[in-house]
């Protein structure tokens, strides 16, 4: 499966296996955009208004996608995070 990701900016859009992630880094934010404010993991794993932001790393890339429920990108990394093992 791929993960398909806009970069309006660019002009492109970047298609990522979902195989080959090494690493996806989950911060929290609240607020809306563009004016988010970085939280601390405590309060956003707590806070329902928190959104999580997921850093992912496929290679040499990396993509920073802001959880929307809609988004159907969002939904394959809350799959992930919720099949993933804590430790």
């Amino acid at each position: 499966m791929f993960l398909r990701v806009s970069r309006p900016h660019e002009e492109q859009e970047v298609l990522l296996n979902v195989d080959q992630i090494t690493k996806i880094v989950v911060s929290y934010v609240v607020g809306s955009e563009p004016n988010f404010t970085k939280t601390s993991l405590q309060d956003g794993s707590h806070n329902a208004q928190a959104r999580r932001v997921y850093q992912v790393h496929v290679g040499a890339e990396v993509v920073r996608v802001v959880s929307k429920p809609e988004d159907p990108v969002v939904r394959v990394l809350e799959e992930l995070y919720r099949n993933s093992l804590k430790q």
